[in-house]
């Protein structure tokens, strides 16, 4: 969207919507702007010549993109008019990837690489070696990357094919390796995630969603600055489109058009029935920027609570017998994955969180249970590590409760929503009482938190929590979705940040001090009659917020 279209937008939504003081609508537009600046007009994809896995070797040589038929053993050079252009193959030798070093193709096969010396493939076994999965270079040094019984590492090589160095690759499951811009990427199938790791210091510095809509990939590659990953079900190569801000990480911008409705009915046939109604109006944050927002019917009038949640009031809705009520709120909305890259700053960093955050985020209610004598025991267990070990900082304590609660609950839903010892105590859950046991827990020990309600990508409504973090702000940390039975288990919903399909509702500190109460997306109220009532969610669309070109790459 360009600059000009931003304003436009701008100016009818102002014109519409004076119930709404200027300076929100100030701080939407910078925040639409900064979206809208974060995706290009249009991204570039590539349709590959060859089908599901068949395609591999994905390596950039000078700005010429090189793929591979991987049954064949052969690669490919990508032409000026998107042509393939056979370099030369291997047939008959078993290889995984490749990279053009030193004026070679360079193999990777099992303990070993591989280059073509004339007619002859030559074959250079690196000791120490037990499964190579993938090669990369930054023209210097060939990188490999070696899955052993110990775990995955990274070996180096020089041109004359002597090792000279390994280190380690602390992810779970990595399957190919490629180097730009002075860093190592490496794609992870467990996590669906590109890593960028230092060449320095040998650490991950940021962590890339992106999951292609299939379980597999073949492979990830620089084209220029873009960074694209094989879409195995599409047989694609698919742009990831990402930036990184601060000690944030923003990736898969989209937008997504959504009505919430409640639906009340009056089954009496002779009395009517009077209901209110208490909305949420879904405010700006990061990592959603809200486009419009529409109710029908209009709201009685709008108000905020201690917390600064709007929310739209009903409060003189009758509907008669036999009669039907609906009320519907229809938004538009940009989303974006994103993860925080915190530092563990020390504990004394609590210390100067603003007073007015720790004034309201930091007190009890019938749900936050902090005067518990259970929670309070609870919170001093839940503060150590596994090992009894006192956090080093914020991060790692903040790591602790929430590896806490994960070790002693099982989601479970019903019905109720439970105070935090008493959801302790059964050792069952809803997302609504993780949260509440979550919170109680860090807000003993120090750490604000604030209940965030809304819905996922699925359309499923869904509850977590945010902190706030020390220089930062607030952050979200869902426990409930790192929570699982196979303790290996790993979703893209990362502790520290949120996917880009889910959108909050509402964000307030204590339910008993928000008109809301200790619902997130609705506060009902009906008398007299006989009524049934239903709310419901529905995902008109959801869709990239760029603009896709799609290049054929032609066979041979």
């Amino acid at each position: 969207m360009t600059g000009k279209s931003v304003w436009r937008n701008y100016r009818k939504i102002f014109s519409r919507t004076s119930r709404f003081p200027r300076f929100i609508l100030g701080v939407f537009l910078l925040l639409f702007c900064l979206v809208c600046a974060f995706a290009e007009d249009s991204v570039t994809q590539y349709r590959l010549p060859f089908k599901d896995n068949d395609a591999g070797y994905f390596f950039e040589h000078d700005g010429t993109l090189y793929l591979g038929n991987h049954p064949e053993r052969t690669i490919y050079r990508v032409t000026g008019n998107n042509r393939c252009e056979k370099v030369e193959d291997v047939q008959g030798w078993y290889t995984v990837d490749a990279c053009l070093f030193d004026g070679r193709i360079i193999y990777c096969s099992r303990e070993r690489i591989l280059y073509r010396d004339g007619k002859k493939v030559k074959a250079v076994t690196m000791k120490g070696s037990e499964r190579f999965y993938s090669v990369t270079t930054d023209g210097k040094i060939l990188y490999l990357l070696d899955a052993r019984k110990t775990g995955f590492y990274i070996m180096t090589v020089d041109k004359s094919y002597k090792i000279t160095g390994e280190f380690s690759c602390p992810l779970r499951n990595p399957w190919d390796i490629t180097f730009h811009d002075g860093f190592l990427w490496i794609y992870d199938q467990r996590d669906k995630c590109v890593h960028r790791m230092s060449l320095k210091s040998h650490k991950l510095t940021a962590r890339i969603y992106a999951e292609t809509g299939h379980s597999w990939s073949q492979g990830i590659v620089f084209l220029g600055n873009t960074l694209y990953i094989h879409d195995r079900a599409e047989s694609r190569l698919v742009p990831v489109v990402w930036k990184e801000e601060g000690n944030a990480v923003y990736s898969e911008p989209a937008v997504i058009k959504y009505r919430f409705i409640q639906k009340s009915e009056n089954k009496d046939a002779k009395e009517d029935c009077r209901a209110e109604f208490r909305v949420p109006v879904p405010a700006d944050a990061a990592g959603a920027v809200f486009k419009s927002i529409v109710f029908d019917p209009e709201p009685d009038t709008y108000e905020t609570d201690g917390f600064g949640q709007q929310l739209a009031y009903y409060e003189k809705v009758t509907i008669p017998p036999k009669g039907k009520h609906i009320l519907s709120c229809t938004v538009d909305v940009a989303v974006q994955t994103m993860e925080y890259n915190l530092d563990d700053v020390p504990l004394k960093g609590l210390d100067v969180i603003p007073e007015t955050i720790r004034k309201l985020y930091l007190k009890g209610d019938s749900y936050i249970t902090t005067d518990d004598p259970g929670m309070i025991k609870a919170a001093r267990e839940a503060r150590l590590d596994a090992q009894g070990r006192e956090p080093a900082g914020v991060r790692s304590l903040i790591e602790n409760i929430a590896g806490y609660v994960m070790t002693r609950m099982e989601y479970a839903m019903d019905d109720d929503w439970d105070s935090a010892p008493d959801v302790l105590n059964k050792k069952t859950g809803s997302c609504s009482e993780y949260s509440f046991v979550f919170s109680t827990l860090a807000r003993l020990n120090r750490v604000p938190t604030r209940l965030a309600g809304g819905f996922e990508r699925s359309g499923s409504l869904h509850r977590w929590t945010e902190v706030y973090f020390p220089g930062t702000g607030w952050v979200p940390v869902d426990v409930t979705k790192m929570d699982a039975d196979d303790p290996e288990s790993y979703d893209y919903e990362f502790l520290f940040g949120k996917p880009g399909g889910q959108v909050a509702f509402s964000r307030i500190g204590n339910p008993d001090d928000t008109p809301l109460g200790v619902n997130y997306y609705i506060y009902r109220r009906f008398m007299g009659g006989k009524r049934e009532r239903s709310a419901e969610l529905e995902i008109l669309s959801y869709k990239p917020a760029y603009e896709v070109t799609e290049v054929a790459i032609q066979a041979p």
